[in-house]
């Protein structure tokens, strides 16, 4: 257990990454809120007092830059000291974003994030916890995504079992939406579901996915649609086969 039990406000509107972070900060000893979305998170700010921050930057409505400036601007009215807040980024976010000096964030961490980079957050912001080391947990005749899965959550499987629930259901409903936005013309539609399936593939360690959904992300963001037409039955495919691995850990190691 930690020498000190910390407050901890978790803002990300996917819902996969939440469980996620709720469970490696829990295990380590901390309370946990969670926050869906931007605003909910600055209101949530001005009721409760946080001993840290982690912030989601890409989110709709309220983004992770301006709820940290909203955030930051709070502190300075109320005479608070400013509370560690670290920004969890994707590909296109990080420190040398021009709006990255206004929001005054005290770390950045790219996704996916592992255990070890949450726990080591903790240790540099706050002083408190020592970085955890995931075990290996050997099993025959489990692809290499299912055994990565095993050994990163080895101790913490009902939380495996909750997130590959999770993924089941979200990954085909966020696929059919994008293919949808994408044929009715709504890109930036399309465009957030691809950010969130690259979420999703990226903390259940699913790198090609992930980085296929970002390609897609960027090429809508940009304008180029047709490429990121063309790149989303390989999308698709590879996305289908990552159901198939988490079906055979769902009946197999994590059945009950």
């Amino acid at each position: 257990m930690p020498e000190k039990k910390l407050s901890i406000l978790v803002v990300d509107d996917n819902r996969v990454n939440q469980l996620f972070i709720r469970t490696i900060l829990e295990k380590e000893g901390h309370s946990v809120t969670i926050a869906a979305d931007g605003r909910q998170a600055f209101n949530l700010f001005n009721k409760e007092k946080f001993d840290l921050v982690f912030m989601d930057i890409q989110m709709p409505e309220m983004d992770g830059y301006d709820t940290t400036a909203a955030i930051r601007a709070y502190e300075k009215q109320e005479i608070l000291t400013p509370t560690p807040i670290v920004a969890l980024t994707a590909y296109t976010d990080g420190p040398d974003n021009e709006r990255a000096g206004e929001s005054f964030f005290n770390r950045f961490l790219s996704k996916p994030l592992g255990a070890r980079q949450i726990c080591e957050v903790l240790y540099e912001t706050t002083g408190t916890d020592t970085p955890a080391a995931g075990g290996e947990v050997p099993r025959e005749k489990l692809s290499p995504l299912e055994l990565k899965l095993l050994a990163e959550f080895s101790g913490s499987e009902d939380t495996l079992e909750s997130m590959i629930t999770m993924a089941v259901e979200d990954i085909p409903s966020r696929m059919d939406s994008m293919e949808e936005a994408l044929s009715s013309g709504d890109f930036k539609k399309a465009l957030n579901d691809a950010h969130s399936l690259a979420n999703i593939a990226g903390v259940l360690y699913c790198e090609d996915e992930r980085n296929l959904a970002l390609s897609i992300e960027k090429l809508l963001d940009t304008g180029d649609r047709e490429t990121a037409c063309l790149r989303l039955p390989k999308l698709k495919e590879q996305l289908e086969t990552v159901l198939e691995s988490f079906h055979a850990l769902l009946q197999g190691p994590l059945a009950k």
